[in-house]
């Protein structure tokens, strides 16, 4: 069973239900829950947010924003939620 975090993005206020963490290929194993420093995206705007050591969502620092820039998985996931987001707008 999947624990359920309440967590706000720090870019658009949106609440998410629960919050996943990226994770590297090769994971296997049930779903990962963030800890601090894991970075997250924000479904509602496409900004990637950061877990901070309170458990809320945060916006990265400019070392940990660049880390995301260059991070495959980020950018794929980045990637994908765009083209869901032309998706929707082709629809309507």
């Amino acid at each position: 069973m999947s624990r359920a975090l309440a967590s706000i993005c720090p870019f658009c206020g949106e609440e998410h239900e629960r919050t996943t963490a990226v994770v590297k290929k090769g994971f296997a194993g049930a779903e990962p829950h963030m800890r601090p420093g894991d970075f997250t995206l924000c479904w509602f705007c496409g900004e990637f947010c950061v877990m901070g050591d309170s458990g809320m969502l945060r916006r990265p620092t400019h070392s940990e924003a660049r880390q995301i820039r260059r991070d495959q998985c980020c950018v794929k996931l980045r990637d994908g939620w765009q083209t869901v987001q032309a998706a929707k707008a082709r629809r309507h």
